[in-house]
């Protein structure tokens, strides 16, 4: 009698492999594509996102760039109700694809003001071009070039002054805050020549640098920082009609401060006199000057007085002062004699460094009822300052 087969393969024979067709899907199932196929579809996959990234960012860029351009249209026109006029020839816009890069060519800036009882005032500011430069992905900060010839023109009255201002830089950077003010600005100019057509004045300087920050913020309190400051000069020539006694050229100056306090535009003798009377100061960190034969290095406080005028209290370090008292005799600032005891006094003061550079002094300078003095000594007179609005109570 035959026996049946052993499927199990529990006779050694082996059990069968099962039909062609489920042996080709275990196959094919089990089956990994050549790594050059996988290769070329992650190529694929790639460059696919890459295409969607590019399209989608060049619409972005494109978009941006006509609504700065209308932008500007609308704002120059909702500004003409303010008295500010910007009229410019053309707009362009470049730096496709890493930057937005806005030029007005023959632009004209304008501000007319018209006070009660008074002629009409106007400041014109005509820069060769205005070139404006903001990164995609940064919109809140921005740069301004106006390098080249630029004629500022100030009317007042019957009475025109018009100045010519060439400058081979000329730079202004701002970030803009949450609260649409700037948090960070800063003025860069180098090569500077100002002209004054109608006086036949110049001032010039090799470079020239403000910085600004935390302008105006809200929640003011004595001790808050309506903004902090600082400048840097170098190689200022001042015009010759000024009568400075040590001459027309500072060679440098640095003077970094923070104003404490709560100053609120603008600024006007209405708002310096509620800043002043809620305990207003401005706190001078660092005050460095090359001027003439003096170098000083001062740090101190001002304030405004009740006919807000200048309050100062300085503690000042000097050298070259003896060369400098010589020549504010020579000019008239200082008769001989008060000369002669100014160099007693502050050569009991001086003292030499140990490298046997310059002797120099510290002193306390303070500026009080317009008079700048020197350890009791006084200086010069300081001219009145005269700031726009009316007071607010009778001083």
């Amino acid at each position: 009698m035959a026996r049946p087969p052993d499927i199990d393969g529990r006779d050694g024979v082996g059990a069968v492999e099962g039909l062609p067709e489920q042996n080709m899907l275990s196959e094919v199932s089990h089956c990994r594509p050549p790594i050059y196929l996988r290769l070329i579809s992650v190529v694929l996959i790639a460059i696919a996102v890459l295409v969607v990234s590019v399209v989608l960012y060049s619409v972005y860029w494109f978009v941006v760039a006509a609504n700065l351009k209308g932008g500007i249209k609308s704002w120059a026109a909702e500004q003409m109700v303010a008295g500010i006029r910007l009229h410019y020839e053309g707009v362009q816009i470049s730096g496709y694809p890493f930057v937005f890069r806005t030029i007005l060519t023959k632009p004209e800036l304008s501000l007319s003001i018209i006070p009660a009882s008074s002629d009409r005032n106007e400041w014109r500011w005509q820069p060769p071009q205005i070139i404006a430069e903001m990164r995609p992905w940064n919109l809140s900060s921005m740069k301004l070039d106006v390098s080249g010839s630029n004629d500022v023109g100030f009317k007042r009255g019957t009475v025109r002054d018009v100045y010519r201002a060439v400058a081979r830089q000329f730079v202004i950077s701002v970030v803009i805050g949450d609260d649409g003010l700037p948090n960070i600005s800063s003025v860069t100019v180098g090569d500077l020549e100002v002209r004054d057509k109608r006086h036949n004045e110049m001032v010039s300087a090799r470079r020239i640098h403000f910085q600004a920050g935390s302008l105006f913020p809200s929640g003011l309190a004595n001790e808050t920082a309506t903004f902090d400051f600082s400048a840097d000069f170098q190689d200022l020539a001042l015009p010759k009609g000024f009568s400075l006694p040590l001459g027309h050229k500072i060679e440098t100056f640095h003077i970094k401060l923070q104003l404490l306090g709560p100053l609120k535009p603008p600024v006007n003798r209405e708002t310096l006199e509620a800043w002043r009377d809620e305990g207003g100061i401005i706190e001078i960190s660092a005050l460095e000057s090359r001027y003439g034969p003096l170098r000083m290095v001062a740090s101190g406080t001002m304030a405004l007085d009740h006919e807000l005028q200048p309050l100062a209290a300085m503690s000042v370090n000097l050298q070259g002062y003896i060369l400098a008292l010589d020549q504010l005799r020579s000019v008239g600032v200082i008769g001989p004699s008060e000369v002669t005891i100014a160099k007693l006094v502050l050569g009991t003061l001086s003292r030499r460094e140990v490298d046997g550079g310059q002797a120099s002094v510290r002193l306390p300078f303070n500026i009080r009822d317009r008079v700048l003095r020197a350890g009791g000594l006084k200086l010069f007179s300081i001219p009145r300052l005269v700031w726009p609005g009316k007071a607010t109570k009778v001083q």
